[in-house]
């Protein structure tokens, strides 16, 4: 069945257009000056979308963050079933057969429901963007709405520079009062920065003895989101330009480099210039311009990896032998190999030969879904992942755009990070973009889509 109408053939707008007069770029180029206008409704679906998001700073602060997603959504849900039939892309049915893959895991476990909860709230975002129409939810505002998350990350990692390891009353603490020194106190904690690991060097002065985190619990969460989402800042960045916001912008991006250094993330350190080598090499040539400008920005951040005292951070982290990754990695393949069909439901403890304890799934999605779900719901879920960056692959509007680099990141990083649960959501928000501008582009002609629920 094909649903009447999810939303517009024009998708957006791209900030990878330039000189080239071939029908692509003439588009693309079309589409970049629609952001000149600052007239464009603001619905009230973006102004819903983006209070979402906000809501994940202020649930922070009150020390909830990482459970929020199920209740941050209902808001969304709500609006979503409010009269409307809702479809889905049949291609959703890869990234659900994953949810119940882990449905089963977890309930098999009888452990591990908080992020099934999650992965709830994520297809709810996926529906959100692929059923509102264009001139409800236009793209531009579910790019800004992942441009303001990264802008609040970005701020927020700053403040921890400065307060370091303080910590600040906790209301969900407070009100919880978990086990000093467990799992759920120290995700529980409201700091924006983390402590150095025994044995790990501290850089060139005690000033930077800390990780940056922001509203994140964790260094690793922060840098990778940072990396993950910087295509929305960048496009909207482009949407700014010409206004006195846009100074303010590039202020606190050049600032935020400070923090990303400190955060000692070797994983996103990489990741950053491998993404600038993919888009160098795919423009060289139909957009010399846009190639070199990428290729100063790489110089640029070079320069300031290693001719400023943050060089000594940077080459103290890539000596540190002080982590645990080894054994978590040997660990949980042994593990894996005991249940390979359904995991454990969530991460497990374990030592190793000198009996330190370490969590294994931990510090990697990979080995994550691994020991939480088995290898069947882990194929399945890096199956959607590698659909979702072929199907954004053209990089011709600014949700392929954000989605293509967002996706890509998270492969990339998935041997290291975990993304559970603000980089899973709003992947997913994206994902359902983008797959509303598939089913609706001229080009694509129209495709069959499954109806989930009858409107009224």
């Amino acid at each position: 069945m094909s649903a009447p109408h999810i939303g517009s053939g024009d998708a957006g707008t791209s900030p990878i257009a330039g000189d080239s007069l071939s029908p692509s770029a003439v588009r693309i180029r079309t589409q970049l000056r629609q952001l000149n206008d600052r007239k464009a409704p603001r619905t009230r679906a973006g102004r819903l979308l983006i209070g979402v998001i906000l809501g994940v700073p202020i649930a922070a602060l009150l020390g909830v963050a990482e459970w929020i997603w199920p209740f941050l959504v209902l808001p969304l849900a709500f609006h979503l079933l409010s009269g409307r039939s809702l479809y889905a892309p049949r291609a959703l049915f890869i990234w659900l057969g994953f949810v119940a893959l882990a449905i089963v895991s977890v309930v098999s476990a009888g452990d591990g429901f908080i992020p099934i909860a999650t992965y709830a709230a994520a297809t709810v975002a996926f529906l959100f963007a692929f059923n509102l129409p264009e001139d409800e939810l236009p793209d531009r505002m579910i790019v800004r709405a992942v441009a303001v998350f990264w802008i609040v990350v970005a701020a927020s990692g700053l403040v921890g520079v400065f307060t370091g390891t303080t910590e600040f009353p906790s209301v969900g603490a407070t009100v919880i009062g978990p086990a000093d020194e467990s799992d759920l106190a120290n995700l529980m904690e409201v700091t924006f920065a983390v402590p150095l690991k025994e044995g790990e060097p501290a850089g060139f002065t005690d000033f930077v003895s800390h990780r940056p985190s922001g509203i994140l619990p964790f260094a690793n969460h922060w840098g990778s989101a940072i990396v993950m989402f910087l295509g929305a800042a960048v496009v909207f960045r482009y949407e700014l330009r010409g206004t006195r916001a846009s100074l303010w912008f590039h202020v606190l991006a050049f600032a935020t480099l400070v923090p990303f250094v400190l955060s000692r993330n070797r994983w996103a350190w990489l990741t950053l210039p491998v993404i600038f080598a993919y888009l160098i090499i795919r423009y060289w040539r139909p957009n010399p311009k846009l190639a070199r400008s990428l290729l100063a920005a790489l110089l640029v951040l070079a320069v300031v990896a290693i001719a400023t005292p943050l060089r000594s951070v940077v080459t103290d982290r890539f000596e540190d032998e002080s982590g645990n990754r080894p054994d978590q990695y040997e660990l949980s393949m042994e593990l894996v190999a005991d249940a390979p069909l359904l995991g454990y439901g969530t991460i497990q403890l374990g030592e190793n030969e000198v009996g330190q304890v370490r969590e294994l799934g931990a510090d990697s999605q990979i080995l994550f879904g691994l020991v939480s779900y088995g290898y069947p719901a882990t194929i399945v879920l890096f199956g959607w992942l590698i659909l979702v960056a072929i199907v954004s692959r053209r990089i011709n509007t600014p949700i392929s755009l954000v989605t293509h680099l967002a996706v890509l990141v998270m492969l990339l990083q998935s041997p290291f990070y975990v993304f559970l649960p603000h980089r899973v959501v709003l992947l997913m928000l994206l994902a359902g973009a983008l797959y509303r501008q598939v089913y609706t582009a001229q080009s694509f002609g129209r495709r069959p889509v499954l109806l989930l629920a009858r409107g009224r």
